[in-house]
C-alpha cells in the first residue's frame, strides 16, 4: 500500500498506435496529479549589490593619468573609497579610477 498523502502511481499501460505502428505508454490521472503535487522550485535570490555612496560631478574632468577617471558635469559617480589627500576612487559607466574630490558633491 502507498503511504498516506501520497498518490498511487500505477505502472503505465501500453497502447498500440496504429498510425505510427508503435506501442507507447499511457499516463494515468494519478501519475499526472503526482507531478502537479511536486513543489515548484524558485530561483534563489541573488545577493544584493553592496551600497556605494554616490557623488555628483560639479565640473568636467579629463583624466591626466591612466589610473584617473574622466567625467562630465552632472555625472553621478559611485564612490569606492575616500582617500586622504583630496583624491577618491570612483566608478562610472563600468570604469574605475581616481578622481579629484573637490570636483564632486556628495549626494
Amino acid at each position: 500500500p502507498a503511504p498516506p498523502n501520497q498518490p498511487i502511481v500505477r505502472r503505465p499501460q501500453a497502447v498500440f498506435d496504429s498510425a505510427l505502428n508503435v506501442t507507447r505508454p499511457v499516463a494515468h490521472i494519478s501519475e499526472i496529479n503526482s507531478v502537479a503535487l511536486k513543489p515548484v522550485r524558485q530561483k534563489p535570490e541573488l545577493p544584493s549589490k553592496p551600497f556605494l555612496p554616490q557623488v555628483k560631478a560639479l565640473y568636467d574632468y579629463s583624466a591626466q593619468d591612466l589610473d584617473e577617471l574622466s567625467f562630465k558635469e552632472g555625472d553621478i559617480i559611485e564612490v569606492i573609497n575616500e582617500h586622504e589627500g583630496g583624491w577618491w576612487s570612483g566608478k562610472l559607466r563600468g570604469k574605475e579610477g581616481l578622481m579629484p574630490a573637490n570636483y564632486l558633491q556628495k549626494l
